[in-house]
C-alpha cells in the first residue's frame, strides 16, 4: 500500500471497539485512505450487544459453552460471527483454542487449534485471533493491544468485513508494521508505541515457534 506523503484531508480518525462497538479508549489513530472524504470510510467490524445474544454459538450451537468465558467475539456485517474459546483439553504447554464461525446462513462450525502454532506469517483472521487469545491469557499482550488489532482488521485495502474474509491468509506482521509507520508518519507518537509493543509481541512469539519473521 502506498502511503500518502501529504496529509490533508486523508487520515480517517478511529477508536478502538469493543465487543459491543462502544469506544474504550480516548487516543487518536490514524490510517491513511484514498481520497479526501474520510469521514464516510470507517465501518466497525463488530455489531451490537443484542446481536451477540441472540446469535453467540452458545445460543445457536453448543448450549454447555459459557458465554462469560468467550476469549474473543466479532460479529459482522453480513451476519457472521467468530467466537474464539479454550478447549476443554487445554493447558499451558498445549494451549488448544476452539474457533467457532457462524456463516451468513447461521450455521456454525467448529476448529480447534494449537495456539502456539500459528503462523503469523501466513494464517486466517480467525486463527491469528486464537493466537492473540492465547497471548493475552499468558500476559504478554493486555486490553489495550487486542484494542488495537480491532484498528488493523478495519485496514480499508483488505478489511475483515465478511465471512470468507475471515479466512483468507495474511501476513499479520506486515500488517501490524504498516499501522506502526501510519502513526510514526503522522505524528502519533503514543498510538506509534502501542503498536510497536504489538509487533514486539507478535514477533517473539513468531519467532518462538520457530519460523522467524
Amino acid at each position: 500500500m502506498q502511503v500518502s506523503a501529504d496529509y490533508s484531508n486523508v487520515f480517517r480518525y478511529q477508536r478502538p471497539m469493543s465487543a459491543a462497538g462502544t469506544t474504550s479508549r480516548t487516543s487518536m489513530i490514524m490510517e491513511p485512505v484514498a481520497g479526501s472524504n474520510a469521514a464516510s470510510r470507517s465501518k466497525p467490524t463488530t455489531q451490537s450487544s443484542s446481536f451477540v445474544y441472540c446469535h453467540s454459538a452458545h445460543s445457536e450451537y453448543d448450549t454447555t459453552l459459557n458465554y462469560d468465558e468467550i476469549m474473543f467475539g466479532s460479529y459482522l456485517e453480513d451476519g457472521s460471527a467468530l467466537e474464539i474459546y479454550k478447549s476443554k483439553e487445554y493447558t499451558a504447554e498445549n494451549p488448544l483454542m476452539d474457533i467457532y464461525t457462524r456463516n451468513p446462513d447461521g450455521e456454525w462450525s467448529k476448529e480447534t487449534v494449537n495456539a502456539k502454532e500459528v503462523d503469523l506469517s501466513h494464517c486466517s483472521y480467525a486463527e491469528m485471533r486464537a493466537a492473540m487469545a492465547y497471548l493475552k491469557e499468558s500476559g504478554v499482550i493486555t486490553d489495550d493491544q487486542t484494542y488495537m488489532e480491532l484498528l488493523i482488521a478495519n485496514e480499508k485495502e483488505n478489511p475483515i468485513d465478511t465471512f470468507r474474509d475471515m479466512f483468507q491468509s495474511q501476513n499479520w506482521l506486515e500488517r501490524v508494521q504498516r499501522w506502526m509507520k501510519w502513526q510514526l508518519e503522522g505524528g502519533q507518537y503514543a498510538a506509534y508505541k502501542r503498536f510497536a509493543s504489538l509487533y514486539s509481541a507478535f514477533s517473539d512469539y513468531q519467532q518462538s515457534r520457530g519460523n522467524g519473521i
